[in-house]
């Protein structure tokens, strides 16, 4: 897949989740009790990469899922994640004022709605998910598996989990092992869940859903690393969010941790563990032209 009609599939397939999204959480009015569900609509529907639906998706189809069987996941898992950047603005935590180019939730509502919206996208994706459940027996176990896969990583082994111990480690200093593992949580869980959850609803076995699995850690941290780079290399108006602000933070990263040049290395090697796990995956008879491509795009945001 070339980089042109790999770009032209993440727009295409981010402006059909946008359309999802917007059916799945239908806006309120404040007497119905809709402020939360307002902020969360901001926050939801306001752009993004939506990466980790996209790999949900592909995976799904390289296993002939059909869309209405894979759809609440990938909707659900959007939900997850964007419940999670509200959650990590909020001043006691991240205390960032800026989000995909605009004001952060907390800041274009309030400290107490951005909380409650954040629970509400985390609820309905669960709502979701367990409303798509299939009369058949073998695929009904098969969403049940998947969503799983989604709390399971998204949980208190997972991403909360990383986000612990993101804060913990805003208090002592960290090591390399530590950093690893942290991101390996809070990032990487997510996006291996996408992968996972996708073969999983298609019965992939469980010697290849280890692949996946760690295929989507790896393209995790090649995703953090990258962005720990951005943060000192993009601009606000590009990355749709605060430049520089991990380090007036004092917030350990990989560029903090291992500095410029060696996390430019790692994501070289990264990147050539994840060309190795494709092959992997590519013996299994499956077309990884998709991730291929994807392994070149994320480092490839870092110039």
């Amino acid at each position: 897949m070339n980089k042109s009609d790999f770009e032209v599939l993440l727009t295409a397939q981010a402006d059909a989740i946008e359309d999802w999204l917007e059916y799945y959480l239908p806006d309120l009015s404040l007497e119905e009790g809709g402020s939360a569900t307002k902020a969360a609509r901001y926050s939801l529907l306001s752009g993004g990469k939506r990466i980790r639906p996209i790999m949900l998706i592909q995976t799904a189809l390289l296993y002939q899922v059909e869309e209405s069987v894979y759809r609440p996941y990938a909707s659900a898992l959007e939900m997850i994640h964007t419940y999670s950047l509200i959650h990590d603005d909020l001043p006691a935590m991240d205390d960032d004022d800026l989000r995909r180019g605009r004001p952060s939730c907390h800041r274009q509502f309030d400290e107490a709605t951005a909380i409650l919206a954040g629970d509400l996208l985390l609820n309905t994706a669960f709502e979701i998910m367990l409303q798509s459940l299939d009369l058949s027996p073998s695929t009904r176990d098969r969403q049940i598996q998947a969503a799983l896969t989604i709390a399971k990583s998204a949980g208190g082994q997972g991403m909360i989990a990383g986000q612990c111990l993101d804060l913990l480690y805003m208090q002592e200093e960290i090591t390399p092992s530590q950093l690893i593992k942290l991101q390996q949580k809070k990032t990487g869980e997510l996006l291996s869940a996408a992968v996972s959850a996708g073969a999983g609803l298609g019965g992939a076995e469980r010697e290849v859903l280890a692949l996946w699995r760690t295929l989507g850690l790896a393209l995790g941290q090649i995703f953090q690393m990258t962005d720990d780079m951005l943060d000192i290399t993009s601009v606000e108006e590009v990355l749709g969010k605060s430049i520089g602000k991990d380090a007036r933070d004092g917030k350990s990263t990989y560029v903090t941790v291992f500095g410029t040049e060696t996390t430019r290395t790692l994501i070289r090697q990264k990147t050539e563990e994840v060309s190795e796990i494709i092959g992997k995956l590519r013996r299994e008879g499956l077309d990884m032209d998709f991730f291929e491509s994807l392994n070149v795009y994320l480092p490839g945001r870092v110039k």
